[in-house]
């Protein structure tokens, strides 16, 4: 071969191999450093999380810190329709393993209105979807905030896994309240999807161990948690399963039970719960339940010890007492009197 053939082969074979693809890998790098490459991806990741949580998802900052971990920063959560704000996410560090997810959100806030919401973004559109829980997911938290607009609680050392199994999916979580002592005993749920039965059902099971969990923070969620007062708290056991409807009607055929056997409220605040009533009572109580089963419907089966000491009690409440329980006051009283 000619010594000018063989150097046009040489410089042809160098701008081949090793030009061309010095540009075009610089060029690649320069489009995944521009703005607009980052804006879809944020575009992208955010489509996305809205297709599989139904909520409007806003993210500040994406970031790949290697190639099985992302990290986003900012993680606005709306609701879909009003736009309202749910919640926020400080930072959430995902990492995808070959055979497991571990999920890690740093200061998470949720709005107490919209615990409902959240319920049904962890049910029926996660634990209801096989294809979400193929593999195990290990998720952490820490310091999580409920808030509502009368008070709200931090939680801790949130830790849970989901495992699951070909019959059914479990949930387990356990977690402290800011401010608790280190070496207590933590509160702990666990949530079942069993999937071994004709019709697939889902058995919620809390347990709060030493700890008396405040309930004041659950008055944006329900309203009647706020008659309970400020300062009421939750001690024991609480059981939320779903039950074959004996009408059958509801969704599928199954309704909510609620069962609180064994479970033990104190601080209640009567004064709140009395205040739309005629007859006022004032002071602090405590209920110890010794079977409590509610079903959604109206079907009710309580068993229970209502203690009060250290209040007033209107005097206009004993004759209403008297002719309901059947007895004759002898003694009139016709002002309120202490206990």
């Amino acid at each position: 071969m000619h010594e000018r053939t063989m150097r046009a082969v040489a410089r042809s074979l160098f701008v081949a191999c090793c030009a061309v693809p010095t540009c075009v890998t610089m060029l690649i790098i320069l489009v995944l450093w521009s703005p607009w490459y980052h804006r879809r991806c944020v575009l992208a990741t955010e489509a996305s999380l809205a297709l599989q949580t139904g909520l409007d998802v806003r993210i500040g900052s994406l970031e790949r810190v290697s190639p099985t971990t992302w990290q986003l920063g900012d993680v606005q959560l709306r609701d879909n329709e009003t736009k309202q704000s749910i919640g926020r996410i400080r930072i959430v560090s995902w990492v995808q393993e070959d055979n497991r997810t571990v999920v890690r959100l740093s200061q998470p806030e949720i709005r107490a209105e919209y615990l409902d919401d959240v319920w049904q973004l962890v049910h029926d559109r996660f634990l209801c979807r096989p294809e979400h829980t193929m593999n195990p997911i290990r998720l952490a938290a820490d310091d999580l905030t409920i808030q509502s607009a009368h008070s709200q609680i931090t939680i801790r050392d949130l830790d849970g896994t989901i495992l699951p199994d070909e019959k059914q999916v479990t949930a387990m979580l356990s977690c402290m309240l800011a401010g608790e002592r280190p070496d207590i005993e933590p509160m702990e749920i666990e949530i079942k999807r069993r999937r071994d039965e004709a019709q697939p059902r889902t058995i919620v099971s809390l347990r709060t161990g030493e700890l008396n969990a405040p309930l004041a923070w659950l008055a944006g969620y329900h309203p009647a948690f706020q008659k309970l007062g400020d300062e009421a708290t939750f001690h024991g056991a609480a059981k939320l399963a779903q039950v074959p409807n004996q009408d059958g009607g509801g969704a599928g055929g199954l309704n909510w039970m609620l069962d609180l056997s064994s479970a033990r409220i104190e601080n209640i605040d009567l004064a709140r719960m009395t205040e739309f009533l005629p007859h006022r009572l004032v002071g602090k109580a405590s209920l110890q339940l010794n079977r409590c089963q509610i079903v959604r419907g109206g079907v009710v089966d309580v068993d229970g010890v209502v203690q009060v000491s250290r209040g007033w009690i209107s005097a206009s409440l004993l004759p209403r007492l008297a002719e309901d329980l059947g007895c004759q006051l002898t003694t009139a009283v016709p002002e309120d009197f202490q206990f």
